[in-house]
């Protein structure tokens, strides 16, 4: 194979980036040209570096087609690498999207409303679920875990045009109310409330949603990332 153009390399970095591969993923596409991985790229390099170096040195040894077919592979056989087709980012944006159209119902807050209640009410978000919240340590890890993993998935989603985000979140403030005024603090966990905010979130999903896998982890993230704005869980 002839060495790539320098758009072509350019174009093979970034599909590599998009892929968002693991540490050993890297390692294997370095030993794929025959070379330990630190003899193309030092351990301290993040992965747009390590895609960078791997591509420059797979150019100068005109193998950028063995790298093309590995990441084909690495695609097609390796579940987690699941970003290139963007599937799980698709899947949440159609589910935030299809979720506030069923909440639409409810009374409108305006943006207005959550920027002046995030910045009046804000705390760091791992004090908040511990003495605020007063969540459980084990359900202090989930919200943990599910409010980044938001984070991450919500990103993508709006690279791809799902752009709604702040609307969910001040609905999902309003329905807190709610369950709130029926689950007050002084009676009731916050498990108990989130347990039912979680179920309330359903209610508003078609079936569709309700027997799809990942839909708890997507409305968990939802629930989380609205906490980490200090929009509900305030108690």
């Amino acid at each position: 194979m002839s060495r790539l153009t320098p758009e072509a390399e350019d174009t093979l970095i970034k599909k590599i980036i998009s892929c968002e591969l693991s540490e050993s993923h890297y390692n294997s596409l370095a030993r794929l040209l025959g070379e330990y991985p630190q003899n193309i790229y030092p351990g301290s390099s993040n992965n747009e570096e390590k895609a960078n170096m791997i591509v420059t040195r797979a150019n100068q040894k005109e193998q950028c087609d063995l790298i093309e077919r590995e990441l084909s592979n690495m695609i097609s056989f390796n579940p987690t690498a699941r970003s290139l087709n963007s599937q799980l980012a698709i899947a949440f944006g159609r589910l935030y999207e299809d979720l506030l159209k069923s909440l639409e119902s409810m009374t409108d807050d305006t943006e207005e409303d959550i920027k002046e209640n995030s910045v009046n009410e804000h705390t760091e978000f791992r004090e908040k679920l511990k003495k605020k919240a007063r969540f459980s340590e084990s359900t202090r890890e989930l919200a943990i875990f599910h409010k980044n993993d938001n984070s991450v998935i919500q990103r993508k989603a709006k690279k791809l045009g799902y752009k709604s985000y702040v609307k969910i979140e001040l609905k999902v403030r309003q329905l807190y109310q709610s369950v709130l005024a029926e689950f007050p603090a002084e009676q009731y966990s916050a498990e108990r409330r989130l347990s039912e905010l979680l179920n309330k979130l359903y209610s508003f999903l078609s079936d569709e949603y309700k027997e799809n896998f990942d839909t708890t982890d997507h409305l968990y993230g939802i629930i989380f990332g609205t906490a980490s704005r200090c929009l509900i869980f305030n108690e």
